[in-house]
């Protein structure tokens, strides 16, 4: 484990790459790229420095970007595997998250 990885950490919403990005120290370490339409967020990939995996850094990201669009006013699509997956365990998303009309591929 990185010492202290936990103690840096910072997210940033960077909406002019329409990213969430998580670092440590100050160097990027990760994001969560979307797009908007229509009044939702659509979550399209998330990615994570396989260095730092293992610290929940994934999750943080993750929890930062749907309470930032929450505070938006915007809906929640997770076509991002990782986000889909962070919403089926966190249910107090349950009211912003859109569930995608069609069925996974």
């Amino acid at each position: 484990m990185h010492h202290g990885v936990m103690d840096n950490v910072t997210i940033d919403h960077k909406p002019d790459s329409a990213r969430y990005e998580i670092s440590v120290a100050d160097q990027p370490i990760g994001l969560s790229r979307y797009r908007d339409s229509n009044g939702q967020r659509v979550f399209l990939h998330t990615e994570v420095d396989s260095a730092y995996q293992g610290h929940g850094l994934a999750s943080k990201l993750i929890a930062w970007a749907l309470d930032d669009t929450r505070r938006s006013g915007l809906r929640v699509v997770a076509s991002c595997p990782m986000v889909a997956a962070f919403v089926e365990k966190h249910h107090e998303y349950d009211d912003i998250v859109d569930r995608d009309s069609t069925p996974p591929a």
